[in-house]
C-alpha cells in the first residue's frame, strides 16, 4: 500500500493538493494501549495525598505505588516487573534559527534523565529507590516519574509529577571511593591475560553503594571503555548497561567487540558513582587487584 501511494503521488501531473495525504498505518490497527494503570502511593514514606516531597541532589528517594484498574481497584494478582524512569524538571531550550527566513524560539522539554531502573511488583504493588544525582540543575520544579510494567499476559502505565527536583542535600558528603569494576570477556572465567576469539563480549559488572551514572549526566560522566588506551576513539557504554532489579547500585555492561586482530590487547573501562562533582572522575578499579587498576590486560587468537 505504501509503494502505491508514493507512485500515485508521484504520477500525479504535478497536483500538489493530493501530495498533502501521507499513509500513516492501518486506520483498522487498534493502538495497543496498556489495560491498567500504575499509580504511585508514597515518596519517602509519605503519602503522595500529603502535599508534594522535594528530591534534593545526592538524597536517596523511596518511592512505592500499586498497579490498578481504571476504577481505581488494586490489582492483587499482578505479580511481575515495573519499569520506572525518573525525570529532571523542564528545561527551556532554543531553536537554532539557521534559516534565514527563522528566527529564535523558546521550547520546553523534560528530558533529562536522573534514574531508570527495574523493580519488583509483588500482589499488585511495588518499591524502589534511587539516589538523584549531584549534577542536578540546582533550581527546584516538578520532576516525573513515567512508568510501564508487565506480567506474563498483561501490562500498565502511568506518570507522577507531584513531586519536587532540586537543591542538595547538605548533611551528605559527596566525598567517596568509585564504583567497584569487576570486567570480563566472554563470561566471568576470563582472568587477566587470557586467550579470546576475535569476536568477544565485553562484560562489566559495577557496584557502587551510591548508585551508577550511566544516564551520563553531568560534561564527561559516561561509562567509557578504551581499547589499546585509544583516548581518541572511546567507547561509550551508557546504553548497553542494565542496572539490577530491586537495586539500583549495581548493574551489567554487556558490549560486543567484533573484529580484533591477533596480537596482545589492553582494556580500560571507566565509570562514575552518582556523587561525582563537574570535571573530577571518580577512582575506578579494574578487575579484582590494585596491579590491573590502570588496564586489564588480554589476548587474543584468530
Amino acid at each position: 500500500m505504501g509503494d502505491l501511494i508514493r507512485i500515485s503521488k508521484n504520477n500525479n501531473n504535478n497536483n500538489s493538493n493530493i501530495r498533502n495525504f501521507v499513509l500513516l498505518g492501518d486506520p483498522a490497527q487498534n493502538i495497543a494501549h496498556p489495560q491498567f494503570k500504575v499509580t504511585t502511593t508514597e515518596i519517602n514514606h509519605n503519602p503522595v495525598i500529603s502535599g508534594p516531597d522535594t528530591a534534593l541532589g545526592l538524597s536517596t528517594v523511596d518511592v512505592k505505588g500499586r498497579i490498578e484498574d481504571f476504577q481505581g481497584n488494586k490489582l492483587s494478582n499482578f505479580n511481575g516487573i515495573l519499569y520506572p524512569k525518573v525525570f529532571d524538571k523542564i528545561s527551556t531550550y532554543q531553536t537554532l534559527a539557521n534559516q534565514p527566513d527563522s528566527y529564535r524560539q523558546n521550547y520546553e522539554l523534560q528530558n533529562t534523565v536522573l534514574f531508570h531502573g527495574k523493580a519488583t511488583v509483588t500482589n499488585g504493588e511495588f518499591y524502589f529507590s534511587f539516589v538523584v544525582p549531584k549534577g542536578i540543575a540546582l533550581q527546584f520544579g516538578n520532576g516525573k516519574i513515567s512508568y510501564y510494567a508487565k506480567d506474563s499476559l498483561r501490562d500498565a502505565n502511568g506518570y507522577f509529577d507531584s513531586f519536587i527536583v532540586g537543591g542538595e542535600e547538605s548533611s551528605i558528603n559527596p566525598v567517596n571511593p568509585g564504583p567497584e569494576i569487576s570486567l570480563y570477556l566472554d563470561n566471568e572465567n576470563f582472568a587477566n591475560g587470557d586467550k579470546v576469539n576475535s569476536n568477544t563480549e565485553l562484560l562489566a559488572s559495577i557496584y557502587d553503594e551510591n548508585g551508577i551514572n550511566y544516564t551520563g549526566l553531568g560534561i564527561g560522566h559516561e561509562i567509557v571503555a578504551y581499547l589499546d588506551n585509544d583516548a581518541v576513539h572511546p567507547i561509550v557504554l551508557n546504553e548497553y548497561f542494565n542496572e539490577d532489579i530491586d537495586d539500583y547500585r549495581s548493574g551489567m555492561v554487556r558490549y560486543p567487540i567484533q573484529g580484533l586482530v591477533n596480537g596482545r590487547h589492553t582494556l580500560r573501562l571507566k565509570t562514575w558513582d552518582l556523587f561525582a562533582p563537574g570535571g573530577e572522575p571518580s577512582p575506578i578499579v579494574l578487575a579484582d587487584s590494585a596491579e590491573e587498576a590502570v588496564a586489564a590486560a588480554f589476548k587474543m587468537i584468530r
